[in-house]
């Protein structure tokens, strides 16, 4: 029935708000034909308003109707796999921003279009971080309020080298550091930010 293939498409991008399965490509090719299929009806009904006598206003009803539905279906269709596809590069970008690159669990999950998106972004972002050389763009996502802070080592990290000296991370122990000096081993899991 129309509009099934496309609740499907829209129901798998629901239940993958958390992870990545494969790229549905059946799915999708299938979506496009059918999306083609409709517009060439619309365009063979739109044909056949035109030649209808003026005298046929049932036909022309029928017609219109005929034109809406389809028009609906193809409006729909094309909503499901935008938002299919912009829920797979926010977490392509995602990806990036947490890790830098595609772990290879991850990449015989993508398609082609995919891993080319996920190289160009990242050749765009590096471009733009470019000229701040001492800035790590990718380190907050929210501005810091204060310079200092607190952490817990959750792993023994050994001894870092700070501005003003070095420090000996072991499991367990907290320390008050500058945020700069360590929010690289925040995200990366060994020090935990206390509140």
């Amino acid at each position: 029935m129309l509009g099934d293939s496309a609740y499907k498409l829209a129901l798998e991008t629901k239940r993958t708000q958390t992870h990545l399965p494969s790229y549905n490509e059946a799915l999708v090719h299938h979506l496009c034909r059918e999306a083609r299929h409709a517009l060439n009806r619309i365009e063979e009904s739109l044909v056949a308003l035109e030649t209808l006598p003026l005298s046929g206003q049932q036909d022309t009803r029928a017609l219109a109707a005929q034109l809406a539905v389809l028009h609906a279906s193809v409006k729909r269709t094309k909503r499901s796999l935008l938002a299919y596809h912009v829920q797979r590069l926010r977490f392509l970008k995602e990806i990036f921003w947490t890790v830098g690159t595609i772990p290879e669990e991850i990449k015989p999950r993508l398609s082609p279009a995919e891993l080319d998106f996920f190289s160009h972004y990242a050749i765009a972002i590096n471009r733009y971080r470019a000229p701040f050389i001492d800035v790590d763009l990718t380190a907050l996502e929210v501005p810091p309020k204060d310079l200092y802070i607190e952490i817990r080592v959750l792993q023994d990290c050994g001894e870092i080298q700070l501005e003003n000296g070095s420090l000996l991370l072991s499991k367990n122990s907290q320390h008050h550091v500058k945020r700069s000096d360590v929010e690289h081993l925040i995200a990366q899991g060994l020090l935990q930010h206390l509140a």
